[in-house]
């Protein structure tokens, strides 16, 4: 796990503090931190893992004037979140009353605007992660729309993989190094 979705998942735990500006922050190593107990969705978070679902939008919009309509339309759902690993990222919090919190991230990937929603995994957390999308494109100015196109891949900061495929992946490099660090010997026939 990088260290940038251990900060959304910090966040989805309620592992948070205020900052100055009135946004919630993910709580550093070493930092003091006030429990308030465990949060809402916490447990899906802890042993389910982490849903995401990205959607890209098409703007005619500067990035700036965009982003800057995706922190409004995220004023108006939830509180914002400020993310120390992704500074330039718009993103919020919103907890409902009965399905699980969500954090949303907007940004852009290979220059297209991409939301990406993050929640705990289960049935719930599918509701949550839809409840979150329309929510968040009601509040949306006509000048960015929904696109077609499929969501780019996540920066490599921020992508996520199975432990499983994680495991293969080593055990492949390491069974390659192994192969290339032994030397070729050919015996010859004994006359």
């Amino acid at each position: 796990m990088t260290v940038e979705l251990k900060e959304i998942k910090s966040v989805l735990l309620g592992r948070t503090t205020l900052t100055e500006d009135g946004r919630i922050t993910a709580v550093q190593k070493g930092e003091f931190h006030l429990s308030t107990g465990v949060g809402d969705g916490a447990v899906a978070v802890r042993f389910w893992g982490i849903a995401k679902r990205s959607r890209c939008y098409e703007t005619k919009l500067e990035p700036n004037k965009a982003k800057e309509a995706a922190a409004q339309s995220m004023r108006e759902i939830g509180r914002g979140v400020f993310l120390r690993r992704q500074p330039d990222t718009v993103a919020c919090l919103i907890r409902y009353v009965l399905t699980r919190p969500t954090v949303l991230t907007f940004r852009y990937i290979d220059e297209i605007p991409t939301l990406t929603v993050w929640t705990g995994r289960g049935l719930i957390g599918l509701i949550s992660l839809r409840r979150a999308m329309n929510a968040f494109e009601k509040g949306l100015p006509e000048e960015i729309a929904q696109s077609d196109r499929e969501p780019p891949k996540l920066p490599e900061c921020v992508r996520t993989e199975k432990r499983s495929e994680k495991k293969r992946g080593k055990r492949k490099k390491a069974r390659a190094e192994e192969q290339a660090a032994e030397p070729e010997t050919q015996e010859t026939p004994e006359v």
